[in-house]
C-alpha cells in the first residue's frame, strides 16, 4: 500500500510538472492552433503516462526499486516517478502553503470588494450568442457575478499633489458573444456610478472575433474620466486585426500605447505612461530617453515586471492571468499561462521599484469562473 500510494503522489507530481511547463509555454508568442493541440497532447499525456508505466512497470514504486537492481531499464522510467513524487509530496505542498499564507504587501493601504451581480440586476442571464454559451448556464459559473475591487496603494514616489487620484482599471473583455453586450455596458454604467475616474486604463485582450468589432464603441462608449484613457492589446488582439481594434478605441477616446510611451499632464505634473504589448507585438518598447516623472506601465502580461522593475516603473497594471478562472478549493489557481506560472495569476505585488495589480479581468474566451469572479478595480494613490 504504501508503495502504490507513493505512485499516487508521483501522479500528483507528474501532473504538477505538466501543468507548470504548459503555463509557460502558453507564455510565449505561439499561434493559437499549436497551442490547442499541445493542451490536447498534455491532456493525454497526464493520464496516459503515469498508467502505461504502472502497466508495464507495476504500480508499486517501492517494489520496483528492487526490480530496477535486476533489470536496468527500469531505471529510466522510474527515476522519472520518483523525481515526479518528489514534486508531488514535497515541492507541490510547500508552494501551496506558500501561497495559502501569502499576504498583501505593505503598500496595500486598503482593499475592499463589493459584488455586481448582473443577472440579478437584469433579471437573466445574458448569455449571448458565442460559441460556448452552453457553459455560461451552468449553475455554478460565476462569469455574472463581478468583483468591484477598490484598492489604495501607497507609493512612496508618488507627488503629495496626486494624493487620492484614482485610475480605473479594466482588462481581458474578451469579446467572443458570451456574454452579451449588455452584460458589458452595465458594467461600464457600473463603473461611472462609482463617479468619474482621474485615469481609465484598459490592459489589454479586447476581442475574439473580428465579427464583435461592433461592440467596441458601444461599451468604451459608457466611460468618461477627468483625464486621460489609455489601453494596450494583448496576445487575443494579436490574433485578430489588431489595427482595427486599435481605431475603434482610439475612437473612444482612449490613447493606445502599442509599445510607445506618452506624457500626460496630471495635476500639472508629468505622468510618463509606457505601454507594453511584449511578447506578442515587437519590438518593445524604447525607454532609453524616457522624459523624467512618475512611470506608470500598462502591460498585458505581469511577465514583464522584471523589465518594469529595470526601468524603475513605480506602478505596473497587468491582466492577462485571470486568476485562473477555475480555483481550486485549497489548491487555488492551476492554469495560468505565464512564464512564472501561477505565481502572479492575481493580486497585488510590491517588487521595488515597482508595485504590480494582476487584475483578474471581465471575461475569458472560455466563459467560465469557479471561486474566481471577475474583477474591475478602482485604484486610489496614496
Amino acid at each position: 500500500m504504501l508503495g502504490f500510494l507513493l505512485f499516487m503522489i508521483a501522479w500528483v507530481g507528474h501532473g504538477y510538472w505538466l501543468m507548470v511547463t504548459l503555463n509557460m509555454i502558453y507564455s510565449r508568442p505561439f499561434h493559437r492552433s499549436f497551442l490547442r493541440t499541445l493542451r490536447k497532447i498534455y491532456g493525454l499525456f497526464l493520464v496516459i503516462g503515469p498508467l502505461a508505466f504502472g502497466i508495464l512497470v507495476g504500480f508499486d514504486l517501492l517494489a520496483n526499486i528492487d526490480r530496477a537492481a535486476g533489470e536496468p531499464w527500469v531505471w529510466g522510467p522510474l527515476g522519472y516517478m520518483l523525481a515526479c513524487a518528489v514534486l508531488g509530496g514535497v515541492w507541490f505542498p510547500l508552494v501551496t502553503l506558500w501561497r495559502l499564507t501569502r499576504r498583501n504587501p505593505a503598500a496595500v493601504l486598503e482593499e475592499k470588494t463589493t459584488m455586481f451581480d448582473v443577472e440579478v440586476e437584469l433579471g437573466r442571464r445574458p448569455v449571448g450568442d458565442g460559441k460556448h454559451k452552453h457553459v455560461a448556464e451552468w449553475s455554478f459559473n460565476g462569469i455574472f457575478q463581478v468583483e468591484f475591487t477598490t484598492l489604495r496603494l501607497k507609493l512612496p514616489d508618488l507627488p503629495p499633489a496626486w494624493r487620492g487620484l484614482t485610475i480605473l482599471h479594466l482588462s481581458d473583455l474578451h469579446l467572443f458573444g458570451t456574454p452579451d453586450l449588455i452584460h458589458y455596458q452595465m458594467l461600464m454604467r457600473r463603473c461611472m456610478a462609482d463617479g468619474k475616474p482621474d485615469l481609465v486604463v484598459l490592459s489589454g485582450d479586447i476581442i475574439d472575433d473580428g465579427k464583435y468589432l461592433d461592440w467596441i464603441a458601444p461599451i468604451l462608449g459608457e466611460l468618461s474620466w477627468n483625464i486621460a484613457a489609455v489601453a494596450i492589446l494583448g496576445n487575443h488582439d494579436w490574433w485578430q486585426d489588431a489595427d482595427a481594434v486599435r481605431e475603434r478605441m482610439k475612437a473612444c477616446g482612449f490613447r493606445i500605447l502599442s509599445n510607445t510611451s506618452e506624457v500626460i499632464d496630471v495635476r500639472g505634473l508629468p505622468l510618463v505612461a509606457v505601454g507594453h504589448e511584449g511578447p506578442w507585438f515587437r519590438p518593445g518598447p524604447n525607454v532609453s530617453a524616457l522624459p523624467e516623472g512618475f512611470r506608470l506601465l500598462v502591460s498585458h502580461s505581469p511577465d514583464n515586471i522584471g523589465w518594469a522593475r529595470r526601468h524603475n516603473f513605480q506602478l505596473m497594471l497587468s491582466g492577462h492571468n485571470h486568476g485562473g478562472q477555475i480555483r481550486i478549493p485549497v489548491v487555488g489557481s492551476m492554469f495560468v499561462p505565464s512564464w512564472h506560472s501561477r505565481k502572479y495569476d492575481m493580486g497585488t505585488f510590491d517588487e521595488p521599484p515597482t508595485v504590480l495589480h494582476v487584475n483578474r479581468g471581465i471575461a475569458g474566451k472560455e466563459p467560465i469562473r469557479f471561486r474566481c469572479p471577475p474583477q474591475i478595480t478602482r485604484i486610489v494613490l496614496e
